[in-house]
């Protein structure tokens, strides 16, 4: 009796192992199934590369938003009030509206001397 419950357990046993194989199989299977089609979706689009403008923009529109945040508290999203990024002309003057999370906005302006060193705020009236 007891040889034959052992050998039930190792059957058992044994079934799960080969079951959970199989299933790992058909899984990666499926994984390569959806890889392939993904792959195809994607061939007939074109590379987007960013210009060296770009990133001098985007470098100057960060330090622009590093530089509202610490003087501001409660800075949920900023803009330029031209249609002009920040990024574009950096230094001067720059009209800002700020948007704060408790529902507030104004308008700064924010001088940038040719320095890049420190921009330096005065509240729009």
């Amino acid at each position: 009796m007891k040889l034959t419950v052992i050998a039930l357990y190792l059957l058992a046993a044994v079934v799960l192992v080969i079951g959970r194989i199989i299933l790992c199989r058909v899984h990666r299977t499926k994984q390569a199934e959806i890889g392939n089609e993904n792959n195809k979706l994607v061939i007939g689009r074109t590379e987007v590369r960013i210009g060296l403008q770009e990133v001098q923009n985007r470098f100057f529109d960060d330090r622009m938003n590093r530089f509202l945040r610490s003087n501001f508290d409660g800075l949920k999203r900023w803009s330029p009030v031209s249609e002009n990024r920040v990024g574009e002309h950096w230094e001067g003057d720059h009209t800002i509206r700020l948007y704060f999370f408790n529902g507030d906005s104004r308008e700064v302006k924010v001088t940038v001397p040719e320095d890049h060193l420190t921009p330096q705020f005065t509240e729009q009236r």
